[in-house]
């Protein structure tokens, strides 16, 4: 029997993962995008692993595998780079599947935690371009599963693949730390309790290791080369110099406005009040239940690190609350069908679950039209700022390449680009892949990128009088101060050109 379940589990495993992958596949961005996204694809082309924004930032693992398939010689290099978050996110959708599925052993709850987490708007916008944070969660629900196990069955195996997946984890992204914590708390109370024997915690920890050799190798090279273990140390927590921002304490109500915008915005349906019913049942079965015990206290974890998070993409950081609330969602809909079985209410919890994809379809154009928030910002050519960020899917958006394309074809050879840090990237893999015979210089003050190090006003101001000097936006905070001041702005194209006054 047990060999029966798990090849229909295996099954199961397949068709989900195979149907969030065409998802996925479909909603990807197919080439260049921007702001940190296009970072990604210009460190994945040129092969950096380590970032050089301190080794929180680095997400060493998600580079090396991004590198292996930028380098498989099938179709467009850029859209290889782009279809590792869409891998990435089809396995973090079936691993959610498989865990709700063991955990509560039904199938239609699990189904509809998958599709909670699947269409949530930051995880699937985070599906469609570059980024790290669905492999992180890949890892961890990976993780997770073995936890569950490993809660049941004692299994050391069980516990040394928590600590492979974590190790992982944290090779991709520092929010791995979380669950880390939790893990080792679980462990020394059972080791004081003599529940479990000690080579289970040497076992975890050695998995541990091997998973995070990759985050490990450069932490030990950056304390070698610098040979300052606290800074090394808070490198490794904080990145170059996010400490304020990770530690913060402090709220206003500023924050937490955007904070509640941000939660609803990923579960505009009705499902989301399952999460209440699931908060109830786990809490009601707390006694001879402590494993949904332990994924409470997880979620109020992520919750609390996230919601005071202060760093201007923070909505980012609540996709791990995200994935524990789309759990929480299964264990309401599986309390609720326990007692009331009707084909009616299965359809109408399914109809639910979708109801998201249809709401981000019109979303856009009901903010541009009733809540115009993006008025009064700058503006980019192809790209409407409402669809670019209240879309999820980027199906065929070809925006920042063409963008990219015509600047670099309409600046003057010897000539000189100045770009913010949205525009920096596509512009950059531009002028390397597609123009890579152009005489033109890029210049900004974003990221590892940073050039700028070595130009004062008077040496930038002096470019003009050998070279034509161009810049993506002539708006204060897009454009460098010594520009607003000293020149005047023509516009030619998708740029605009610099005259002195």
């Amino acid at each position: 029997m047990e060999t029966e379940n798990n090849s229909s589990l295996v099954k199961q495993y397949l068709i989900v993962f195979a149907i969030s992958l065409v998802l996925y596949c479909i909603s990807l961005a197919p080439s260049l995008v921007w702001q940190d996204s296009g970072m990604i694809q210009y460190r994945v082309l040129n092969n950096d692993i380590s970032g050089g924004l301190g080794l929180a930032l680095a997400h060493p693992l998600y580079y090396i595998i991004s590198i292996f398939f930028k380098n498989i010689q099938i179709g467009d290099c850029i859209f290889r780079i782009n279809f590792v978050t869409a891998l990435a996110s089809s396995f973090a959708v079936t691993n959610l599947f498989v865990f709700v599925k063991i955990w509560l052993g039904r199938l239609f709850p699990a189904i509809i935690s998958a599709l909670t987490l699947a269409l949530s708007h930051t995880f699937w916008r985070h599906a469609s371009i570059p980024e790290t944070y669905n492999m992180y969660l890949a890892f961890f629900l990976a993780g997770l599963i073995f936890f569950l196990l490993y809660s049941r069955e004692k299994k050391p195996a069980q516990l040394m693949l928590v600590g492979l997946f974590n190790g992982l984890a944290i090779s991709v992204h520092m929010l791995a730390i979380i669950p880390l914590a939790f893990y080792g708390v679980y462990i020394l109370i059972n080791l004081a309790k003599k529940n479990i024997p000690l080579k289970h915690f040497f076992l975890f920890a050695l998995a541990w290791i091997i998973g995070g050799c990759a985050y490990e190798y450069l932490f030990f090279q950056e304390l070698l080369r610098s040979g300052d273990l606290f800074a090394t140390l808070n490198s490794a927590l904080f990145g170059r110099s996010w400490s304020g921002a990770v530690l913060n304490t402090s709220m206003n109500a500023s924050i937490v406005k955007e904070n509640v915008m941000y939660i609803g915005m990923n579960f505009p349906t009705i499902n989301v009040l399952f999460v209440f019913v699931g908060l109830i049942s786990i809490l009601k079965k707390a006694k001879r239940d402590l494993f949904g015990v332990f994924l409470l206290l997880l979620c109020g974890a992520f919750l609390f690190f996230a919601f005071r998070y202060t760093v201007p993409d923070r909505y980012a950081f609540f996709l791990p609350f995200y994935t524990m609330t789309a759990i929480l969602v299964g264990a309401g809909v599986s309390r609720i069908l326990h007692r009331w079985k009707s084909k009616s209410l299965y359809i109408a919890i399914f109809a639910f679950a979708i109801l998201p994809a249809f709401v981000y379809a019109f979303l856009p154009s009901v903010v541009e039209n009733n809540y115009p928030i993006f008025k009064n910002k700058r503006q980019l050519p192809y790209r409407n700022e409402y669809t670019y960020f209240l879309r999820p899917w980027k199906t065929n958006y070809l925006g920042a390449k063409k963008f990219a394309c015509e600047a670099i074809a309409q600046a003057e050879n010897n000539s000189a680009i100045f770009a913010d840090g949205t525009s920096l990237y596509p512009l950059i893999i531009a002028k390397n892949l597609y123009y890579p015979n152009k005489n033109i210089d890029i210049y900004s003050s974003h990221g590892s990128y940073n050039n700028l190090g070595e130009f004062d006003d008077e040496k930038i101001l002096d470019m003009f009088n050998y070279r034509s000097v161009y810049v993506v936006s002539p708006v204060r905070g897009y454009c460098l101060d010594v520009f607003i001041e000293n020149v005047e702005f023509e516009n030619c194209g998708v740029l605009y050109k610099c005259e002195r006054e």
